[in-house]
């Protein structure tokens, strides 16, 4: 009766799911700016979870994403290579295509099945249907490919992901991503209304064909309906920070947490008319691109660490514990010499930008102009000094850095790239603003 009574009634932490080695959960949050969370600058109280988290983890306030866009930027966390290298883009010339990733590439998954881990995936967003290649390496790719509204919740997909981690005993790789906070917000229960409720405005929630009209500047809104947007935005925060508590707290139940390595990312932050325009894949500044980083692997300096680090580095981190993330989150000392380097290639003039401790150099390679942005101790752009001979001297290491690391400067060519082939994908693409 032991073993039927264990399957009725569940494991519980006296009857341990927990694997000779140590589990392996990557978490992404679609579209989480990195200044959106408590302990990295937000007024509002969007993170309890993700707080509590920051002063066991290590976490990192100036890391970047390779792209202002899920696609490549998701292909370079799975990979460690820049988008350049990867080629999961939009074609730089034919903007129909879509690249999907090199089979030759080895992906986190696949390095983890070669060890013996179970590997499995639970994803939300569009551009990671199984079409593009990024469920290579992974048993179990559980795709629900997500329009603005309607997708499958933060709460839900942790509750699925958890239901499948603790199915088996095996030693797991497991990837989250997480839906919110992208647009359209549509907050569940009971975050809705958290910080939206009592604020003048007009606009209701969802905001429906409004999202792509200030995508595309097409209307101007009052700061009053500015605030209530980007209030909206912070209860789906709330939201995710809620179901990565659920997740934390399942882990620790079935006794997985503790010797679990852990990453939470994200592939994108998103702008709220910081720089004039308004969500993401238009701008390789700072509130894009800039997204949080919260680590856990044996031996971390636990709490922040303001070293410039690029997402190319989880691979390492994660795989086995190499390279320049896992070296700084366990020496616990920031290093002001690092660079990172981004791109935007979804729509509007290419960018290619290389951020160091306190400059931005951003470069439109098909017009070939640069702009040079001082930054402050968060790493936001503080003003344009581009004509300041210092600064444009000073610049030249960033310069010398992509054109080193790049080669040249060239628009990216998709790998292998396809049309998207299901009509319903490609509504939800459009509805998004991925596709024209």
């Amino acid at each position: 009766m032991l073993p039927l009574l264990t399957v009725l009634l569940g494991c519980s932490s006296s009857c341990s799911t927990t694997p000779k080695e140590p589990d392996v959960v990557l978490v992404i949050i679609d579209t989480l700016r990195a200044d959106a969370l408590g302990f990295a600058g937000s007024e509002r109280d969007t993170s309890p979870n993700l707080d509590a988290l920051s002063s066991e983890f290590t976490w990192f306030s100036r890391a970047y994403s390779t792209s202002s866009w899920t696609l490549p930027a998701t292909a370079s966390i799975l990979t460690g290579l820049h988008p350049f290298e990867h080629r999961v883009v939009r074609d730089g010339l034919k903007p129909d295509l879509f690249g999907r990733l090199d089979p030759t590439l080895e992906t986190l998954a696949e390095v983890y099945k070669k060890k013996g881990y179970r590997t499995g995936a639970f994803i939300n967003n569009a551009y990671l249907a199984p079409d593009f290649g990024l469920n290579q390496g992974f048993e179990t790719y559980d795709y629900q490919g997500a329009g603005p509204i309607g997708h499958r919740t933060a709460m839900v997909t942790v509750e699925q992901a958890l239901s499948w981690l603790n199915s088996e005993s095996e030693p797991t790789f497991l990837m989250i991503h997480i839906m919110e906070p992208h647009a359209d917000y549509e907050p569940a229960e009971p975050f809705k209304g958290r910080f939206t409720n009592g604020l003048p405005t007009g606009l209701k929630l969802p905001l429906g064909e409004l999202i792509g009209q200030m995508i595309e500047r097409r209307v101007e809104l009052s700061d009053e309906d500015k605030a209530f947007v980007r209030a909206a935005y912070d209860e789906e925060v709330l939201s995710a920070d809620a179901a990565v508590g659920a997740l934390v707290d399942g882990l620790k139940s079935s006794g997985r947490f503790d010797r679990a390595m852990m990453a939470i990312t994200s592939d994108h932050g998103e702008e709220f008319w910081d720089f004039g325009g308004y969500e993401h894949g238009h701008t390789t500044m700072t509130p894009v691109t800039q997204v949080p980083l919260l680590l856990k692997i044996p031996d971390v300096v636990a709490g922040e660490n303001a070293t410039v680090v690029s997402l190319t580095g989880l691979f390492g981190a994660l795989s086995n514990q190499t390279g320049p993330i896992t070296d700084f989150a366990r020496r616990g000392v920031d290093d002001t010499t690092q660079i990172a380097m981004f791109e935007d290639i979804l729509y509007g003039p290419p960018q290619i930008s290389v951020i160091s401790n306190d400059l931005r150099l951003q470069i439109n390679p098909v017009e070939s102009q640069m702009a040079i942005f001082e930054l402050d101790e968060t790493g936001r752009e503080t003003q344009d000094v581009s004509h300041d001979p210092e600064q444009r001297k000073h610049s030249q290491a960033l310069n010398e850095y992509v054109r080193t690391l790049r080669k040249n400067l060239g628009p990216i060519k998709a790998f292998d790239p396809i049309r998207v082939q299901d009509f319903s994908d490609f509504e939800k693409l459009r509805a998004l603003g991925y596709a024209d």
